[in-house]
């Protein structure tokens, strides 16, 4: 269950909730099960945050910090994570549906069974896009606009 603190500073203001995080970074946020659809979170530093089940579709994660994340089971249908971090985050079972992962960095990230259905993905870092296609049995053709 989400942490009502934890939710109240980060749907204020993402410069709010960042301010607080760096104060407080030995605390893991909790945002499990929160309902989060179409929240502007652009910049956030979230890492190790735990978003299991969460709803963020629809979410504006551009140029998030989700490194170490838990997002099993959340859904990101639709959500913008261009340019994000995911290095380390764990994406089971997560609907990635829709979503726009362009220029994500997706090291060492978990993808068990994730629904990736007609999810974009352009720009990431190499190691993770062969690891991606590899484990997700990816058939889409991507493309890399430029190396990082």
């Amino acid at each position: 269950m989400a942490d009502a603190l934890h939710l109240r500073l980060l749907t204020d203001r993402v410069r709010t909730w960042n301010r607080w995080y760096r104060q407080h970074s030995h605390i893991r946020p909790d945002f499990g099960v929160a309902a989060l659809s179409g929240a502007q979170l652009h910049a956030a530093q979230l890492s190790q945050a735990d978003f299991h089940q969460a709803i963020l579709s629809h979410v504006l994660l551009s140029q998030a910090n989700l490194r170490h994340a838990d997002l099993r089971g959340a859904d990101l249908h639709g959500a913008n994570v261009v340019h994000a971090d995911l290095s380390f985050a764990d994406l089971t079972d997560a609907d990635l549906s829709h979503a726009n992962l362009s220029y994500v960095n997706l090291n060492h990230t978990l993808f068990k069974e994730t629904n990736h259905s007609i999810a974009r993905i352009f720009g990431v870092i190499r190691q993770s896009f062969n690891y991606a296609l590899k484990v997700l049995g990816w058939r889409a053709s991507f493309s890399f606009a430029r190396s990082l």
